[in-house]
């Protein structure tokens, strides 16, 4: 879905369409969730909608794609555990997830493409329910906030506001991983070198 046409549509159903929207998008329609919550905010600030019900809407919609996608993940998660390569890569993910999942399920949000992977993924590694239920209620409650915030203050400009910090929080992720991957192969080699002597 074109950003015009995007545009349209919330003009034309309000709250419906930023509901529809959001499930359908995080559930993985080639819709753009940010877009379309700046654009909720946007529409706030030029008083077309109220703040209160666009962000009662916004967690809503977020919530219920955010179910939507975990449920499919644990639907093709019983399916993918037949395949022996699959189910090495799917313990591999739910080790992640027991150790930073609770966490990725909050902030992953903020990261344009993978708050269309959270729950998918933690379905397809049948993470708990109500492990899940909290921190993607947590999560869907901040994005949602900050994004209409942002799109209410800084009206046509939020989009490029929120990729700049979009892209320095990737940076500083990526450098975290980075250092995490790091000290794990050090300490795996000082294992070996205290087995070897």
């Amino acid at each position: 879905m074109t950003r015009e046409v995007l545009s349209v549509w919330i003009g034309q159903y309000g709250y419906w369409g930023i509901f529809s929207c959001l499930v359908l998008g995080i559930v993985g329609l080639p819709i753009p969730d940010e877009f379309l919550l700046f654009l909720a905010g946007y529409l706030v600030f030029k008083n077309i909608l109220s703040f209160g019900p666009t962000l009662s809407v916004a967690i809503l919609g977020t919530m219920c794609g955010i179910l939507a996608s975990y449920s499919l993940g644990r639907m093709s998660g019983l399916f993918l555990w037949r395949f022996k390569k699959t189910e090495r890569s799917l313990d591999h993910v739910r080790n992640f997830l027991s150790r930073f999942g609770r966490w990725a399920l909050i902030f992953g949000y903020l990261v344009p493409g993978v708050r269309n992977l959270t729950g998918f993924t933690a379905g397809a590694s049948r993470m708990r329910f109500r492990t899940f239920a909290p921190y993607a209620l947590m999560g869907a409650v901040s994005s949602s906030s900050i994004c209409v915030s942002v799109g209410y203050v800084f009206g046509v400009q939020a989009e490029w506001v929120f990729a700049s910090v979009g892209r320095v929080t990737l940076f500083v992720l990526a450098a975290i991983a980075g250092f995490l991957v790091f000290r794990r192969r050090r300490a795996a080699q000082a294992a070996a070198q205290a087995t070897s002597i």
